[in-house]
């Protein structure tokens, strides 16, 4: 068995096929890889990770969480989502349709849901990124979807994945590849299936 770190030496010249990346060894915190690692990017859906580790540092599983019309407010045609109805109501199955299934309204819910409104989640995802040491990350919506002043770059998010595999939960709900999310107030059960 070669280890990613040997097979990165053995092929200097190799060049991700990614804007920026960055590889680092997560039980001595080595970097073994990098590639335009400070580079501005945008995180799209990765955004998710930092709306999930809000959610478990803020949050509590067992809350009962009810989709309002805010949910699909700025949400854009063709937008990912985990068709969630206005009304529905769930419990951690929420964290699970926006991991798995990379549902926006579900991020809008949970953001709303631990902050209040969307806007002041949105003042608490830049405050933990700041908390994090992430220099070069402004986040302006929980979901990703595409924005010229919502950026990070591989180092920082580098930095928010390390803090989310702290919790047990994250790394539960992100290693499900498939979820049966119950029956709700408003839905039958459901498969959940990652994107």
């Amino acid at each position: 068995d070669t280890s990613a770190e040997d097979a990165v030496s053995a092929a200097p010249e190799y060049h991700a096929n990614a804007k920026a990346a960055l590889l680092i060894d997560l039980n001595t915190g080595r970097t073994i890889y990098e590639q335009d690692a400070d580079e501005q990017v945008y995180p799209a859906s990765l955004t998710k990770i930092m709306t999930c580790l809000l959610a478990l540092e803020n949050g509590n599983l067992s809350d009962v969480v009810t989709i309002t019309d805010e949910a699909y407010a700025d949400l854009v045609s063709g937008s990912s989502t985990a068709d969630l109805p206005v009304g529905e109501q769930l419990l951690e199955d929420l964290l699970y349709c926006m991991m798995v299934e990379s549902g926006n309204e579900a991020a809008n819910a949970v953001a709303e849901h631990i902050g209040g409104t969307i806007e002041d989640f949105v003042n608490m995802m830049n405050e933990r990124a700041y908390e994090l040491c992430c220099t070069h990350t402004h986040f302006m919506n929980p979901h990703g979807l595409h924005n010229e002043s919502h950026y990070t770059t591989a180092r920082d998010l580098s930095l928010i994945v390390q803090a989310a595999l702290k919790s047990e939960n994250f790394r539960t709900i992100t290693n499900t590849a498939e979820y049966t999310l119950p029956a709700t107030n408003l839905s039958d059960e459901r498969i959940l299936k990652t994107t």
